[in-house]
């Protein structure tokens, strides 16, 4: 693969890799050892990512960035550089979960609703993937930013559990800022955020069937889902999300010229 290939899409390069292959990439990671951050930026995301200066810091210093929803895809079609596929940290879990438990790698949970929700999700995992390892989950108190003793609490479980990734369900830039903050202290090959994934998988949150997602209309059952929540990310987001990416393409071929 082209590992190398990026697009840029509104100042964030993602490299231009499908599932398969990043799940290679995630396995190639592991063999090497160290640390890496993969990230998977949605279109509201690199909103975000225009106002934090932090969030950009952190996805310009990741070891992978890939699509998160077809959003990013439609857009990179726009701009003449299609990506290949949506990959998404929801999908990665499950798919990454199936090559574990053939190769025997150890995941580590962190994050999601509750407890609850959590085991739930395991008990779902280990029901596709019997001989999957989950080397250990936690979920920590509700909080902007955890506090010292918490956060040593979190970083002993996960480096005492010895897992080959970490998958954080924190929301994101919460989970994107936590991993890079405490990446020096983590003893994981591999940490990812992936966003609401266990909630999904738990069946706590509504899942879309895979045809509505590749459509592109997973951010309507979403608005539908939680219309307080999320009106302004989608109703305001997505506008302003398509003249960024038009004034974009627009200076890409004035450049050109």
């Amino acid at each position: 693969m082209d590992y190398m290939h990026k697009i840029v899409i509104l100042g964030v390069h993602y490299v231009n890799v499908s599932r398969i292959e990043t799940l290679d990439l995630m396995e190639s990671f592991i063999g090497q050892g160290g640390r890496h951050i993969i990230c998977t930026p949605n279109v509201d995301h690199l909103l975000q990512a225009r106002k934090d200066q932090e969030f950009h810091g952190i996805l310009e210093q990741a070891d992978l960035i890939v699509a998160d929803g077809m959003g990013v895809v439609y857009a990179s079609r726009f701009l003449g550089v299609p990506l290949k596929e949506n990959v998404g940290g929801r999908h990665l879990l499950p798919e990454f979960s199936a090559r574990a438990a053939q190769k025997g790698y150890r995941i580590f949970l962190l994050g999601g609703k509750n407890r609850s929700v959590v085991q739930k999700a395991v008990d779902r995992l280990h029901v596709d993937h019997p001989s999957l390892i989950i080397a250990g989950t936690y979920t920590p108190p509700f909080m902007s930013e955890f506090d010292e003793v918490e956060n040593q609490r979190i970083l002993n479980a996960v480096n005492q559990s010895k897992p080959d990734v970490l998958f954080v369900c924190l929301g994101t830039p919460k989970q994107e800022k936590w991993i890079a903050s405490n990446l020096q202290h983590l003893n994981v090959p591999v940490s990812i955020g992936i966003g609401a994934a266990l909630d999904m998988i738990s069946g706590h949150v509504y899942e879309p069937p895979r045809w509505i997602s590749d459509m592109g209309l997973e951010w309507l059952v979403k608005l539908i889902q939680e219309p307080q929540r999320l009106w302004r990310r989608y109703i305001l987001g997505i506008p302003v999300f398509i003249w960024l990416v038009i004034q974009q393409r627009v200076k890409s071929r004035i450049s050109s010229i």
